[in-house]
């Protein structure tokens, strides 16, 4: 028995059998060669092989299964395969016993026999029940054999499910189930448990399973799609062959998407093999493979997702997958995700960098997203994700899925992911045809009215970004992917726009306007001045100038008008009996044959008798009641032209005729001018004939602002005078926000460290910078020494990146964001005393009212704690999580909410409220002081309706710090490590918190690390340091007041302190300069004081001033508690003092 099953092989002394086992494993390499095929067929080496599979007889299962390896590799040829078939190989194929070691060289042989198709037709061929068994074996060989057999008889029925009868005795032997088994019981897949008792070759070796299976799973569902597209074709009335059950049967890629979006159009009705497979749990299965694979890495994960992907993208015609893609999977060691955000994932190529898998993810957006709402044939259908009506489970319609589809797809940021992908270059082979997916996708998810909002605020739209997209392709040679982009980015457009499509139109291409734009504008215009005399005539005539048209008439040698004659009569259908419809008739008002102007219908022929023979019928719009006329009108002479045409009838045929006049063509001039404007209106002013016609173009912001209060600081004070005051507050304030001067630096004396963040004491006295070796300096602000030092983190926890001090200067917040181990804690400023630390927080801060609660992020999470014990008293962790790359939790101004990850959470509850769309991997966002909007990144969101307001471009990667009059918005990028914004970091912005208007940006030649503002706002700090960020080579903190200008002196006494690297120590001469600029300031300030009536010490002395004397009087009375800074109001002398030069 065990010969028979498993054989043996005698080495030394060598048998026979060993023998001949080893000349065959010397013949078996050069097996596949084309030399050598001649001396097979000479000495009959096939009936040979032959001999050797009959194990009942040689007894020897060893010996067959070397036979049947040289088999296989024999069997490369088709010549050799076709003779094989013929002799009756296959029979003997079956009747070799199994178990046993020579059933897996079977199975590698039906591997083999599959390549060639032309032998493949030829076993079709034979009986039905030789093919039965066929199937059977290898089914075994799926179940029972060694993973060897097993990868080779996954193979074979991926080459062979093409073959409509293989495919039908497969489904007959329950061959779906048997080919999930073989992946649903591998420890791979399974728990933490089972995997780490898996060796790593048996790991490699359960990958290529999975591999295989994949892929024959993949050509089994497309083989039935293929014959369901066809039947479904059918039943439409189109006459589609049916090729015979022995004829391999192929679909590409766009012939595979028709037949999707076929069934997808129709009616659904129960598909036997996606149900099999939904029950299985296959399509779940899939997914996880699809999410285990980012881990894996061997040459065949590319292919695995790739086909995983695939079949889930044809299982998408019936409505229960699309449910399943919605719900919860599990993912073993990783949080519970969707499919949605899986097959996201694939897209964006986070799992495998390969285009082929990000198009195969695209493809199952679009059948899930661009799937119908409404069926043919259907009105309520509903479905269930069980598929019983037993169970108890939610039916749903058509619609509710597709809704519930585009609401996964915005919950798991597919928006983001889609926009991105419109805008890949690379790779170049690939980029057109990703964009042409991803834009196609876009436009399904575009139906949904709030993905529609959205994309309508976004740079795509707004600055025009989709119409340079569409001029040219990535590669010339994808020409035909670039118009399947630009076809769906119209589509997208229309929808976007809400305009519809016209019936019998089609929309053009960018391109072909912007050629057809060239052509025209190249034409050279050539017209007949005889006929433009002879239209002015007509227009005179008709205007009642008959001398004049006479006139014209005679002088330029016009030929008189044709005369007209009587019309025929009608057609005998039509006789005098035949009543006339009312809407055709007119009738004379008055015996003077005057008609009313503004009671003619559109359709109604107006007889004018004032004007000269022949009489025109005229088209006029309907104002009042139709006039009858006693004359009846054949109705087969009507015929329905424009409005702003007239028309007339010759009266030698019963057709009406185009009428060109001078009005026409005048009013047809004036509507194209008005259809080339940017901003048309309905209501517009006459036109004037010799100028140009535009329509008044929308009015921006500084338009706005001098339209409302002027430019000049000296003309609105006046306009306060006088009591115009509307938007003067915020005139000034761009202006206050426009300027900045340096007037302290401070640094530090060990060169070992740097500073990393910098805040204001409460008390305006004193500057908090905190170094990279974890100690927090303390500066005197206005003498620029250092009063103290203390080490709040060691040396493990050393980076500080954020301080927050509690508004009576009491409590002292600080984070360092260390990888290993996030560290915050809880600080006495007045002993400097640590009360508690906040263990694992990567960001903390107080609460916006107060300071009573505090509020830490750890990633995704947010924890609120007690300021006075520390006690954790609320965690929020989102149900899907964004994964910003900076998600910095904080309160809104009422500290009712909380935003953390892009989640907004009611604190009252602690439950969700809504989940902003993720457009951005930066900033989770914050909220504006108003407490109606969040700006996260780039985008502001309305609170009260979820809605995208607009987009800022300007905030791009930066962090945002509102001053505390909610007067200015200060954006510094805060991404120093990113290579691509490096040039953007020696800059700050700021900008007008009311409509998000830059205001100015300011360069300090020096990467910005944090930027505080003061109390009142008059003040800002900004860390400065020198070199890369991990290697900075000069550190410093430059204190800058806000509404000053900055001197030329300014700019060399500061270049002189670099030299010296000392000015820390001693007054730098940012406030100096020439005796004649402080007299000019002076004297204007007092003379606009006065003007305007501001209280204050308008006088000036008339003997020049010394130096820093105004420097002086400002710290003097900031010591005694009136320093320039507690000015919240910010008045305009003091703009003027500090601006005005």
């Amino acid at each position: 028995m065990e010969t028979y099953v498993i054989g043996n092989i005698q080495i030394h002394p060598p048998t026979d059998a060993t023998k001949q086992m080893l000349i065959l494993r010397y013949l078996t390499p050069m097996g596949e060669y084309q030399e050598f095929l001649s001396h097979v067929f000479e000495q009959n080496a096939l009936g040979l092989i032959l001999g050797y599979l009959n194990v009942r007889e040689s007894r020897d299962s060893r010996l067959a299964f070397e036979a049947l390896k040289y088999l296989a590799a024999l069997l490369c040829h088709k010549k050799f395969s076709i003779d094989f078939i013929n002799m009756g190989g296959l029979q003997k194929f079956l009747e070799v016993p199994r178990p046993s070691v020579a059933a897996t060289g079977v199975s590698i042989c039906l591997y083999y026999l599959a390549y060639c198709e032309d032998a493949m037709e030829r076993v079709c061929l034979l009986p039905r029940s030789t093919l039965a068994d066929l199937v059977k074996y290898a089914l075994w060989l799926l179940e029972c054999s060694h993973d060897s057999g097993r990868c080779h008889a996954t193979m074979f029925f991926g080459l062979s499910f093409q073959f409509r009868v293989i495919l039908e005795e497969f489904d007959n032997q329950d061959g779906l189930r048997k080919l999930y088994n073989v992946i649903s019981t591998l420890p791979i897949l399974g728990s933490d448990d089972e995997e780490m008792r898996v060796s790593d070759d048996e790991t490699c070796a359960a990958r290529q399973i999975v591999r295989h299976v994949c892929v024959a799973t993949r050509r089994y569902l497309e083989a039935h799609l293929r014959l369901r597209a066809a039947q479904v074709a059918r039943q439409q009335g189109d006459n589609v062959p049916e090729p015979p059950p022995y004829k391999a049967s192929k679909s590409s890629p766009e012939e595979i998407q028709e037949q999707i979006e076929l069934l997808q159009s129709v009616a659904w009705s129960r598909w036997a093999p996606v149900d099999e497979l939904v029950e299985l749990g296959g399509i779940s299965l899939l997914l996880q493979v699809v999410g285990f694979a980012y881990e894996w890495n061997f040459n065949g994960r590319s292919e695995t997702v790739r086909s995983a992907l695939d079949v889930v993208s044809v299982c998408c015609v019936a409505p229960r997958v699309q449910l399943l893609l919605t719900e919860k999977i599990d993912m073993r060691d990783a949080d519970l995700t969707t499919g949605v955000n899986i097959v996201l994932g694939a897209a964006d190529g986070e799992i495998v960098a390969e285009p082929e898998v990000q198009k195969a993810a695209l493809n199952v957006l679009v059948n899930c997203v661009c799937a119908p709402v409404h069926r043919a044939g259907t009105s309520t259908t509903r479905f269930s994700l069980t598929g019983s009506t037993k169970k108890k489970t939610a039916l749903r319609s058509y619609e509710d899925v597709i809704q519930k589809v585009w609401e996964s797809v915005r919950t798991n940021n597919g928006i983001m992911v889609l926009l991105s992908l419109m805008m890949v270059k690379a790779p170049i082979t690939d980029a057109d045809r990703l964009r042409g997916l991803a834009c196609r996708a876009l436009a399904g998810l575009a139906r949904c009215p709030t993905v529609r909002q959205i994309i309508s605020k976004l740079p795509l739209f707004t600055t025009s970004q989709i119409q340079v997209l569409m001029r040219d392709p990535i590669l010339q040679e994808k020409r035909q992917e670039h118009v399947m982009f630009q076809k769906y980015a119209l589509e997208l457009l229309e929808r976007v726009s809400g305009k519809s499509k016209h019936m019998g139109a089609e929309f053009e291409t960018s391109l072909a306007n912007i050629h057809r734009a060239n052509v025209v504008a190249q034409t050279r215009i050539n017209y007949n001045e005889r006929q433009l005399l002879q239209l002015v005539a007509e227009h005179l005539s008709a205007r009642g100038l008959t001398e004049s048209a006479a006139t014209l008439q005679r002088e330029a040698g016009l030929p008189p008008p044709a005369a007209p004659t009587p019309a025929p009569p009608p057609p005998p259908v039509y006789t005098p009996s035949t009543p006339v419809r009312p809407r055709l008739s007119v009738s004379r008002a008055s015996s003077t044959g005057s008609l009313q102007r503004d009671s003619l219908d559109f359709n109604h022929h107006h007889v004018d008798e004032s004007s000269p023979q022949p009489h025109v019928i005229k088209l006029r719009k309907v104002q009042n009641q139709p006039l009858t006329l006693s004359t009846p009108v054949s109705s087969a002479s009507e015929h329905k032209r424009s409005l702003q045409k007239q028309m007339s009838i010759a009266a030698d045929t019963t057709q009406s005729q185009h009428r060109i006049t001078l009005h026409s063509i005048i009013t047809e001039y004036l509507y194209n001018q008005h259809a080339l404007c940017k901003n048309p209106v309905v209501t517009c002013p006459q036109f004037n004939l010799f100028q140009p016609h535009k329509c008044p173009d929308p009015r921006s912001t500084a338009s706005v602002l001098s339209g409302s209060c002027a430019t000049s600081v000296c003309a609105r004070v006046s306009r306060r005078e006088l009591g115009y005051t509307s938007g003067c507050r915020r005139a000034d304030a761009r202006l206050v926000h426009s300027h900045f001067a340096p007037v302290r630096t401070l640094r530090l004396q060990d060169d070992d460290a740097y500073f990393t963040h910098t805040i204001f004491h409460p008390t305006q006295h004193q500057l908090l910078a905190a170094t990279s070796s974890g100690d927090i300096r303390i500066f005197n602000l206005f003498s620029g020494v250092e009063e103290s030092s203390y080490q709040v983190h060691d040396t493990l926890h050393a980076y500080i990146c954020h301080m927050q001090a509690s508004r009576d200067g009491l409590l002292l917040l600080a984070s360092t964001p260390t990888t290993w181990r996030p560290l915050s804690a809880l600080w006495n400023m007045k002993e400097f005393e640590q009360l508690f630390q906040l263990d694992n927080e990567e960001y903390v801060e107080f609460s916006k009212m107060s300071d009573d609660r505090i509020i830490g992020t750890r990633g995704e999470t947010a924890t609120i704690f007690d300021t006075r014990t520390g006690a954790e008293l609320m965690t929020l962790t989102p149900s899907i999580s964004n994964q910003y790359a900076k998600n910095r939790a904080t309160f809104n101004p009422t500290d009712e909410l909380v935003l953390s990850d892009g989640v907004l959470w009611d604190v009252n509850t602690g439950k969700e409220i809504h989940k902003f769309d993720k457009l951005n991997q930066t900033h989770s966002g914050v909220f504006h002081p108003n407490g109606l909007e969040v700006i996260s990144n780039t985008e502001v969101w309305d609170l009260r309706t979820f809605h995208l307001l607009r987009t800022v471009p300007t905030l791009d990667k930066s962090e945002v710090i509102f001053n505390p009059t909610c007067t200015a918005l200060y954006a510094v990028c805060s991404d120093q490590d990113s290579e691509e914004r490096s040039q953007f970091d020696t800059s700050f912005k700021t900008l007008d918190p009311f409509d998000y208007s830059s205001i100015a940006t300011i360069d300090v030649k020096r990467n910005i690390y944090s930027l505080s503002v003061s109390r009142w706002g008059t003040q800002i700090a900004l860390v400065e340091n020198m070199g890369d960020f991990d290697q900075v080579q000069e550190s410093c903190v430059k204190v800058y007041d806000v509404g000053r200008k900055r001197d030329h002196d300014d700019d060399a006494e500061e270049d002189e302190e670099e030299e010296l690297a000392g000015g820390s120590e001693n007054d730098d001469g940012s406030d100096s300069g020439s005796d004649n600029d402080d007299d000019s300031i002076a004297t204007l300030r007092d003379a606009v004081m006065g003007l305007g009536g501001s209280s204050g010490d308008s006088s000036h002395d008339d003997e020049p001033r010394p130096r820093r004397r105004r420097r002086a009087r400002r710290r003097a009375a900031a010591a005694d508690g009136h320093s320039s800074d507690s000015d919240a109001d910010m008045d305009l002398p003091d703009i003027i003092e500090f601006e005005l030069d």
